[in-house]
């Protein structure tokens, strides 16, 4: 409870989200990026996030995982 009240408490539903899921919705709230902008994020995100790290929940990309990829 103290936690919460602190603001420590991560949301572990938040954590089960997939990182092309997060950054994709990250890409559609943004309103100041230009269509190509939009374009290039969302490329990339799928040639090179996806197949490497989409299959994990955010809650378990560990910075080991992040530095080899």
């Amino acid at each position: 409870m103290a936690s919460i009240l602190k603001g420590d408490r991560l949301d572990p539903i938040a954590g089960k989200v997939r990182p092309g899921t997060y950054a994709a919705g990250w890409i559609d709230r943004r309103s100041d990026l230009r269509p190509s902008t939009v374009a290039k994020y969302k490329k990339l995100l799928r040639l090179q996030v996806d197949p490497d790290l989409g299959h994990l929940e955010l809650a378990k990309i560990a910075p080991s995982s992040v530095r080899q990829w």
